[in-house]
C-alpha cells in the first residue's frame, strides 16, 4: 500500500573554519499524488463531481495543487460532463 505522505530527514557533514564537525539537519515533507501540503500533514486532494482530484507526486504544494482532470467523467445537476483542460482549485 502507497503511503500518502513521505517525510525526508537529511543530514549533512559541514567542516567548520576551525577544523569542528557539526551536522546540520533539515526536514522536507511532501505527499504522494492526489494529495496536498496542509502545513506537515497529508491531506486528500478535494471530490469534485463525484471524483476526487489529483495531484503531483511529491506534491509539496497547498490545496491549490489540486486538479480535476481530463480523463475523469464528473456528474452534477445538469448531467455528467469532462474538462477540456486540468481544472485546478481555487481558495
Amino acid at each position: 500500500m502507497k503511503k500518502a505522505c513521505l517525510f525526508f530527514i537529511l543530514s549533512m557533514p559541514i567542516i567548520p573554519t576551525y577544523g569542528d564537525t557539526c551536522t546540520v539537519s533539515s526536514t522536507t515533507y511532501s505527499c504522494a499524488a492526489g494529495y496536498y501540503l496542509d502545513g506537515t500533514t497529508c491531506k486528500q486532494c478535494p471530490t469534485s463531481g463525484g471524483v476526487t482530484g489529483t495531484s503531483p507526486d511529491k506534491n509539496t504544494g497547498g490545496r491549490t495543487s489540486c486538479y480535476a482532470t481530463t480523463t475523469s467523467t464528473y456528474t452534477d445537476t445538469s448531467g455528467t460532463f469532462k474538462f477540456t483542460s486540468n481544472c485546478y482549485y481555487k481558495e
